[in-house]
């Protein structure tokens, strides 16, 4: 008795259809699932991104006129008793660290931009620690001649001045840092408004309405 081929073609048409539909759909739901996620991602990435930026220069604003001011006091051999404090608020990461691992959903250029954002702000929470610790010396030191009530020595108004000199320039390389992130901030933005398909929100950090309250 012969093998009814046609019977079991047919009866493999649908399997095989069946398969071919599976291979095409999953790559497809895969793609739908994943820019879903890669908009939800850059969503709620948006924020964190603008905070950044507006920490920046807000950061800008506030120390580029003291820094300024107290290095050219200090080329014309002004007062050893000023000092730059750099006391910032350390930068919001906590969306960008809890969801490193699906930056892979972004494109190269984001997932570039973010790296780089993110890196930088790691660099500033260093140069301002660095520049805290001298500014912390220098009050300290500052402090006990006040106190003493006695004049200055030469030694120590040149000590005096090295130290403010060192937290002068760490607060000039600060500064510059901070101005790398807006610029990254700015950039990284864009990407993530179109990532998104929505305009990135912006952030306000002004206490005045709360202080007028």
């Amino acid at each position: 008795m012969g093998v009814d081929w046609e019977s079991v073609l047919a009866g493999l048409v649908p399997v095989i259809v069946g398969i071919l539909i599976g291979f095409l759909l999953t790559p497809l739901q895969d793609a739908r699932s994943n820019r879903g996620k890669r908009r939800r991602l850059a969503a709620i990435l948006g924020p964190e991104v603008e905070t950044i930026r507006a920490m920046a220069e807000n950061s800008v604003k506030a120390h580029a006129q003291n820094v300024r001011e107290t290095k050219e006091s200090l080329a014309r051999g002004g007062s050893p008793m000023g000092f730059v404090g750099t006391n910032d608020v350390d930068y919001p990461t906590r969306v960008y660290d809890s969801h490193l691992v699906d930056v892979d959903l972004f494109d190269e250029n984001l997932a570039l931009s973010l790296t780089n954002l993110y890196r930088w702000t790691s660099i500033a929470h260093y140069w301002k620690r660095q520049e805290l610790g001298y500014y912390q010396e220098f009050v300290e030191l500052a402090r006990c001649f006040e106190i003493g009530g006695v004049p200055l020595s030469e030694p120590a108004r040149d000590y005096l001045v090295n130290v403010q000199r060192a937290m002068v320039t760490v607060a000039e390389t600060y500064l510059r840092v901070q101005k790398r992130i807006i610029s990254f901030a700015q950039k990284t933005s864009a990407e993530i408004s179109k990532a998104s398909g929505l305009p990135v929100p912006q952030v306000d950090l002004s206490l005045a309405e709360d202080a007028a309250e």
